[in-house]
């Protein structure tokens, strides 16, 4: 009896050891757990991984082996145990660093953003940027190039644009046979002086070249006649003028003339608009940059220098406004790029020659126009490989009165350099001939019969008096 006594409490003894035992190992389990804070991460099997990615909770297919995955054994060594709370606390300062990092940093970028539109109000520096006045060693962020927004450019500029439509008339070819025609077309022009009578407009010259009627609107419900002052087909501009009572009469009683600048002080990637009646359809205005400067373009047959821009420049905004952001005139929109392999390449007349031009055109209704007096080739590599010749220009035909015929010149000669510079090209002879005054008298290099090197002195002439 009391040996089955004895041995009853002793198993009733290593019971309580076993409950035991698996209490303490219990404990250690979640102890573990308490000391990760999360289950001990471990590289999912790619069985079990396919089974549950992408997975909703309730849809898992291959809960054994999820089980059998999250109660395999994990050794680690056992670190110091540390307060869950104390933890909570760090991380929380850790994110509240971090946090207040972000916070102050787009604080003070606001800041310095609100900081230069705030003096950009007050006023700007010569070059157009926002003045500052801050020992930070932040570096203000220029917001445009200039002090004003597109909005108020475009309140400050659009009265002193117009639009121009024209009525036209000519001659065709058709199959042999000389056919009349008769349409309309439309423009855009630029307000920029006006008199006691009148209010006069700067354009493109092929705007209004076979113009036989011309009417402008300012907010496209008048109808204002228009008249030429006077054209250069050589830079494509033209004056035309409307009389300052017709505006009166139209409900226009404030004529405002566009303020110009200065074109030599443009950079690229300076912001501007492009203003004008785009399709015949109204004013309008697009945005873009200064591309390129000083850049020379050949459209029908000439030679012209301009400024190129990504601002859209459309059919109509032909003699429209390219406007910087001080709310002044920098060009006058006169072609765009012709090609489907290419976006965004405008062009437009720089400020400073079309205020040079407009104010001839005001007072003589011509401008002076250097005149040689040939008609010649290029002659490419090409050409000079197969012919033996200088790269140049070959003179086809000499004409009577010019300056080419009195300094000797003949049909055959190749002119290799004018006015001290290199001709490679129709093109670099027509520029450096526009650059010469007139009645002045510049040396002429040229290749005779291809073996002959000569110099000629040739007297410029102005071909309105030819």
């Amino acid at each position: 009896m009391y040996d089955d006594e004895k041995e009853k409490i002793n198993s009733e003894n290593e019971q309580k050891d076993d409950d035991v035992f698996q209490k303490e190992e219990s404990e250690n389990i979640l102890e573990n757990d308490n000391e990760n804070g999360v289950m001990q991460e471990v590289q999912m099997p790619e069985e079990v991984k396919d089974s549950t990615e992408n997975a909703d909770d309730n849809d898992v297919t291959n809960e054994s082996a999820r089980d059998t995955y999250y109660t395999e054994t994990v050794k680690e060594k056992k670190v110091k145990k540390e307060s869950s709370f104390k933890k909570i606390i760090i991380v929380c300062l850790v994110i509240s660093l971090f946090g207040g990092t972000g916070i102050g940093a787009s604080y003070a970028v606001m800041q310095n953003m609100v900081f230069n539109q705030n003096e950009a109000t007050d006023g700007t520096t010569p070059d157009g940027t926002a003045k500052t006045n801050t020992t930070s060693d932040a570096q203000p962020v220029s917001i445009s190039s200039g002090a004003m927004t597109a909005v108020d450019v475009i309140d400050e500029v659009y009265p002193s644009v117009v639009n121009i439509n024209m009525e036209v008339s000519g001659t065709t070819n058709y199959y042999g046979f000389s056919v009349p025609y008769e349409g309309s077309g439309s423009g855009s022009g630029v307000i920029f002086d006006m008199d006691d009578e009148n209010v006069y407009i700067v354009t493109n010259n092929h705007v209004v070249e076979s113009a036989t009627g011309i009417s402008i609107s300012v907010t496209g419900n008048e109808n204002i006649s228009a008249t030429v002052v006077g054209t250069d087909a050589s830079n494509d501009l033209a004056v035309i003028k409307a009389l300052k009572a017709d505006f009166t009469a139209a409900g226009i009683d404030k004529i405002v003339p566009a303020k110009f600048g200065n074109s030599d002080e443009l950079k690229v990637g300076q912001s501007v608009l492009a203003i004008g009646n785009a399709l015949g359809k109204g004013k309008s205005a697009t945005g873009g940059m200064v591309s390129m400067l000083n850049k020379t373009i050949d459209v029908d047959g000439i030679s012209l220098d301009v400024l190129q821009t990504s601002a859209a420049i459309n059919p109509g905004n032909s003699g429209g406004a390219l406007v910087n952001y001080n709310g002044e005139i920098i060009g006058i929109n006169t072609a765009k790029a012709s090609t489907t392999v290419a976006e965004a390449m405008g062009y437009a007349i720089p400020s400073n020659k079309v205020k040079e031009i407009m104010e001839q055109l005001l007072v003589n209704g011509t401008t002076p126009q250097p005149y040689l007096g040939i008609m010649g080739s290029d002659i490419t590599d090409d050409i000079a490989d197969m012919y033996k010749l200088p790269v140049g220009v070959l003179v086809r035909q000499v004409l009577d009165g010019g300056g080419a015929e009195m300094a000797g010149l003949k049909e055959g000669d190749v002119i290799i350099s004018f006015g001290g510079k290199s001709v490679m090209n129709m093109e670099s002879l027509v520029k450096t001939l526009k650059e010469q005054e007139i009645g002045t008298t510049v040396e002429m290099g040229i290749i005779r019969d291809a073996k002959t090197s000569m110099t000629l002195n040739v007297k410029i002439l102005d071909s309105n008096n030819i």
